[in-house]
């Protein structure tokens, strides 16, 4: 059954695309990494009931060429934060 409330984050961006959601129990958050990658940046969310997403920072580098990012991935390993983006 699809949620009415869809999309739950929307930012009326073009290319404002793949979403990946992790759960950090640490926090007991759900934290979303999306791309914007007409802007080669990631923007960072999170959730405590993945409907109502709070926007907690970027990030963005402009060293990397002309490229669109896309597919952002974050992975937690221990107290380090890994970004992954194609």
């Amino acid at each position: 059954m699809e949620y009415e409330g869809n999309p739950v984050l929307d930012k009326n961006l073009a290319n404002f695309r793949d979403p990946k959601v992790m759960w950090y129990e640490p926090d007991s958050v759900w934290v979303m990494t999306v791309a914007v990658s007409s802007e080669f940046k990631v923007e960072f969310y999170t959730s405590h009931n993945l409907k109502d997403w709070t926007y907690t920072g970027e990030y963005q580098n402009s060293n990397w060429g002309e490229y669109e990012w896309e597919c952002p991935g974050l992975m937690s390993f221990d107290d380090n934060w890994v970004l992954i983006v194609n």
